[in-house]
């Protein structure tokens, strides 16, 4: 029980004061946060500390709190400021471009295996259970479907528990340091947004378009209770809250009771974390369409992103910095995958003259999932975060397609 007080504390002030310093301008802080975003020492620091036995690493009371109660309110904080109606009638790039990255992860996987099999012929052979291309077909479901997707290509094609257990490694440093690149991608957006000719005033207008501009924010806050507006705020985020994990409950009893089979396509609908971000969201949407919006002005955003720096502290925890020793060959290959995935990306964004942004959460919606698709999203500003989300939602949706299609592509590299 202290233990895990401690650890709780310790995440708290690492994140308060990353969030402290982040906020500082001019001196030695602003010149680090040009170098080293704020999110990647967000994530570093809980994993140098649990990797080395400072902290408890691993699952831990922080990260079920964070994930299971911080999460969907921070998605309904941050869901809710946002005018929908604009922002979904300029999404469509960023579907065509999320979609484009789902095809690179599909194709890019068998074509890695492949190109590493011309220099190691041993990773082509079947070897039944324990073959190669059995545990990559994991990552795909994983990259394209998180855990649920995961655990539905180990069933469907056979791979065995001692590889499924290496590529649960692999997969979980190659993800972290994905989104560490991504992250700092942020900080070049504007030179890659040369390269990719985006239009310059997309994203701008996406941006604007879930919240007020700061001088009329700043009238009206002056003219009402500030003190009410809070409680408010605290209302509808604790009743948010209840109405959110109620709804999960009751939905994913249900399916639970219906026994989906793992290796079904529609697993995921017995799983907490998917009705969590489904209900979240759509409560935050239809909010965006009243008065809670306005809630802005006493800062939603701010809480949102401040329990979005949690969130990701405590994922931070969860990685072992120590578990990619001895997977050289794997994670050659994950690294050529990426490397296809990211072409895939970017030729659909030039094609499409889109920003760097649809590029980093389309990566990290497939790969990662609605939560750090939201914290890359946030990254570039706290409103966008929820395009994040929807994003990973879509990828919910269709990952155990894809796995299947990316199974048959291995099948027929392996002969």
């Amino acid at each position: 029980m202290y233990a895990e007080l401690f650890t709780t504390l310790a995440l708290l002030l690492i994140t308060s004061a990353v969030w402290y310093t982040g906020q500082l301008k001019g001196g030695f802080w602003e010149k680090l946060y040009t170098y080293i975003p704020p999110m990647i020492l967000l994530f570093l620091i809980p994993s140098i500390l649990g990797s080395f036995d400072i902290l408890p690493g691993g699952d831990s009371a922080a990260s079920r709190f964070a994930l299971g109660t911080l999460l969907p309110i921070t998605l309904l904080l941050m869901t809710m400021t946002i005018n929908f109606r604009d922002i979904l009638a300029l999404s469509r790039k960023s579907v065509l471009i999320f979609l484009a990255g789902t095809v690179g992860i599909i194709v890019g996987g068998p074509i890695a295996l492949w190109l590493v099999g011309q220099s190691s012929p041993e990773l082509l052979v079947d070897k039944g259970g324990e073959s190669v291309w059995k545990g990559l077909v994991c990552i795909s479901g994983s990259w394209i479907n998180g855990t649920p997707g995961q655990t539905s290509m180990k069933e469907i094609f056979g791979a065995s528990n001692e590889l499924y257990f290496i590529m649960l490694a692999v997969d979980t440093v190659v993800q972290n340091l994905w989104l560490a690149l991504l992250l700092f991608g942020v900080r070049m957006s504007s030179r890659l947004n040369r390269i990719l000719k985006a239009d310059p005033t997309e994203l701008t207008t996406i941006q604007q378009a879930g919240f007020e501009k700061h001088q009329q924010t700043k009238q009206k806050t002056d003219d009402q209770d500030f003190l009410l507006r809070v409680m408010q705020l605290v209302v509808l985020a604790l009743t948010g809250f209840a109405i959110i994990y109620a709804c999960t409950q009751i939905l994913s009893g249900y399916f639970q009771s219906q026994r989906i089979p793992e290796i079904s396509i529609w697993s995921f609908l017995s799983k907490n974390s998917f009705w969590q971000v489904f209900f979240a969201t759509s409560l935050g949407i239809a909010l965006s369409f009243t008065k809670a919006r306005h809630l802005e002005e006493v800062g939603a955003t701010k809480v949102g992103n401040f329990f979005f720096y949690f969130l990701f502290s405590a994922i931070g925890l969860k990685m072992n910095i120590f578990r990619l020793g001895g997977q050289s060959e794997f994670v050659i290959i994950c690294v050529i995958w990426l490397l296809i995935h990211f072409i895939f990306l970017m030729v659909a964004a030039r094609l499409l003259r889109g920003s760097f942004f649809f590029v980093a959460i389309g990566s990290q919606a497939n790969i990662g999932g609605p939560a750090t698709a939201s914290m890359v999203a946030g990254a570039f500003n706290p409103h966008l975060a929820s395009m994040g989300v929807l994003l990973g939602v879509l990828s919910n949706v269709i990952g155990n397609y894809c796995g299947l299609i990316a199974g048959v592509l291995y099948k027929l590299v392996v002969g």
